[in-house]
């Protein structure tokens, strides 16, 4: 007994030593839920003050079992007592999630109970998504997160559709549960379903995807070019929106009081809109149907050289004679090769394995189509490979978020009511002051499909109120879309291109475009407002000189001075705000050109593209037109999510109507990364 008299009390001890202890007891190991200090806590009063008055134990915690580099670069830098808060929710979110996994509760507790609403727990694992370096995901793969959501949306993403004519709702709970169910999805799990049941979750889905009439594809419809709308202009927009007895109002536009959230986010309430289910919806069902490689078809030629050689047998064998060069030029048909580079590029390219013939590969680059979210990086333990011992957030991936997050900050009314949604962005013209776009992002070459289902199918569906029993992939097709862009930047205010219609790519109808190495001249014709043609020149976007988000001085310099004002802040503001980025005097707008390489043309169609982007969030709009004048035009918006490897939205003829609905429906396509 006498060896332990001469120990200092553990009450005794300097108070780093005791943070030290107190680390250790609550993060025995770098997975799983912090060890609750509650015990250590009520074991000594000094105990408790030490602890509890400590700036460097919380932060600790939350740094070593969660990602934290969003938050400080997105907003402010929070305190102490913000990792407190923070630590706090994802931890009771995490245990919250793990007992309903085992389980097996996806319902909302009882009104008497203190557990946290099914909703409350979505909100809060998509900000985990948000803002994951790597080791949120871990945490959440830990206690089963993925199973659970994914039993959510298997049992209750219909539910209160016997109120809806058995169409799903759009409301905050689908909506991040297909969000998060997406972020946590993996080759593995998909290859992992049966047959069946990817069968089931895609039926699910399905009414997301391919009805646009009913359910929103962007935050603000693309009739317009220019957003925020005034305030003032409410009810003149809302005579132009035609009331379909089927279906409700068209054009959609998201209401701010329906949609806005004022959750708590590192102790600050944060005023943020409802991701767009339909987004979400688009990748899990594409995800599921590019595990299915086109059928490679042996009686197609080989390669273009042969489907040359039987095409000019077949011509002499018709007409007698060889056919002219131009006469081969305007013909197309894929081959097999064709679609082995197709089947190659599916699922961001991890679909099939690689085909072994190098020189193909360097031809045809890599990824494309629905790029699952990358896994992060860990250490195991040598003799235990399941146990986790580090994870690598030094590439803090979630800055491939910050666009998407950006637009949930910003995009909350597009009538421009700044202070009833609670958001305190300016209006700009400047996509890089918002942080909804990054110049660079849409140049190169992108691949993916087109889904569609038949134009009498869609009318009956626009025509019927209920959804319909058979409403099934039967009805569903898709087709290869390849198309490679350039980016064209104006820096001057005064050399911006007036709106148009979005049938015709955001531009005035007849507008003309003479592309060059290093740029591209736009000409606007005379019309009803001016009586002289216009030319404006848009340089070619280079890496590098341009000012973007990562590189904007100004931009950078209001950030410094926002993490400043964000620590100093006081904790009992009751609707205090996250500081956001002022007006920037950057690129003031975004002119897209493209077009399909020769030899996807020769196989799927040559077709031209010119487009803008959207500053307030982001939304590409891209007009495809086809070389023939007698085929029709459409048009392609929609966002970048994920680090703008993915561009998903949907596809709309372009030639109808902006106020009433059109043969519509959706698309998801990924950027290729080529080989030098």
């Amino acid at each position: 007994m006498a060896l332990f008299l001469g120990l200092p009390p553990l009450c005794s001890l300097p108070p780093e030593i005791l943070d030290n202890i107190a680390f250790h007891l609550s993060c025995p190991h770098l997975v799983g839920i912090p060890v609750s200090l509650t015990p250590l806590l009520q074991s000594c009063r000094s105990i408790y003050s030490k602890l509890s008055s400590s700036t460097a134990l919380h932060p600790r915690i939350f740094k070593y079992k969660f990602s934290f580099s969003a938050i400080s670069r997105r907003s402010f830098s929070p305190r102490s007592s913000d990792y407190l808060f923070q630590l706090q929710l994802y931890t009771r979110v995490l245990q919250d999630v793990r007992i309903r996994a085992q389980n097996g509760n996806v319902g909302d507790p009882e009104p008497e109970s203190e557990d946290m609403s099914i909703e409350d727990l979505m909100w809060a694992l998509w900000m985990m998504c948000l803002e994951d370096d790597g080791c949120n995901r871990i945490q959440m793969d830990s206690v089963g997160a993925y199973r659970w959501v994914e039993q959510y949306v298997r049992q209750r993403l219909h539910l209160g559709s016997e109120n809806t004519n058995g169409w799903p709702i759009d409301n905050a709970v689908n909506a991040c549960a297909l969000h998060v169910l997406w972020y946590l999805t993996t080759k593995d799990r998909l290859l992992a379903e049966s047959v069946e049941s990817r069968d089931d979750l895609a039926h699910l889905l399905l009414p997301l995807v391919s009805a646009p009439f009913r359910y929103a594809s962007a935050f603000s419809p693309p009739n317009h070019f220019h957003l925020p709308l005034e305030p003032s202009k409410h009810d003149d927009v809302q005579d132009n929106v035609n009331s379909i007895p089927t279906h409700g109002p068209y054009p959609i536009y998201l209401s701010a009081v329906n949609r806005t959230w004022r959750h708590y986010l590192y102790s600050r309430r944060v005023p943020l809109t409802v991701p767009l289910i339909t987004e979400a919806a688009k990748l899990l069902y594409s995800a599921r149907r590019e595990l299915f490689r086109m059928p490679v078809v042996h009686e197609f030629p080989r390669d273009r050289a042969e489907w040359v050689e039987r095409f000019k047998a077949s011509f002499r064998a018709e007409h007698g004679r060889d056919p002219y060069f131009w006469e081969i030029q305007r013909e197309s048909g894929p081959t097999q090769d064709d679609f082995l580079e197709m089947n190659e590029g599916l699922l961001g390219g991890e679909a099939v394995p690689c085909l072994p013939e190098p020189q193909n590969r360097k031809t045809w680059g890599k990824g494309g189509g629905t790029a699952l979210t990358p896994l992060p990086t860990v250490v195991t333990d040598d003799t235990d490979d399941t146990r986790i011992l580090e994870i690598d957030e030094s590439g803090a991936s979630s800055r491939n978020w910050d666009k998407d997050w950006a637009r949930l900050r910003s995009c909350l009314d597009c009538f421009g009511d700044e202070e009833s949604s609670g958001s305190s962005l300016p209006h700009s013209n400047c996509t890089q002051s918002r942080g909804v776009y990054t110049l660079g992002e849409m140049s190169g070459l992108w691949f993916g499909k087109l889904y569609f289902t038949s134009e009498n199918h869609f009318e009956a569906l626009l025509n019927t109120a209920d959804r319909p029993l058979e409403f099934a992939e039967a009805n569903v097709g898709s087709v290869p879309v390849y198309m490679r862009l350039r980016e064209h930047v104006s820096d001057d205010p005064k050399n911006v291109v007036e709106a148009g219609e979005m049938g015709c790519g955001w531009f005035p109808e007849g507008t003309d475009y003479t592309v060059a190495d290093d740029g591209v001249e736009v000409t606007v014709p005379e019309s009803a407002d001016s009586r002289e043609q216009k030319r404006y020149w848009y340089r070619t976007h280079q890496p590098g000189p341009d000012v973007d988000v990562e590189s904007c001085g100004i931009c950078d310099r209001e950030d410094d001075a926002d993490h400043e004002i964000g620590s100093e802040e006081e904790e009992d503001d009751d609707d205090l705000l996250l500081p956001t980025r002022p007006q920037s005097h950057g690129t003031q707008d975004v002119v897209l050109t493209g077009s399909t390489d020769e030899r996807h043309g020769k196989a799927w169609y040559h077709y031209t593209f010119h487009g803008r982007v959207r500053s307030w969030d982001g939304c590409v709009g891209l007009l495809r037109v086809p070389r023939d004048p007698t085929k029709g035009r459409l048009l392609f918006y929609g966002h970048l999510v994920g680090g703008g490897k993915t561009f998903v939205g949907n596809w709309r003829v372009a030639s109808h109507d902006p106020n009433i609905p059109a043969y519509e429906g959706a698309f998801i396509m990924g950027k290729k990364e080529e080989f030098q």
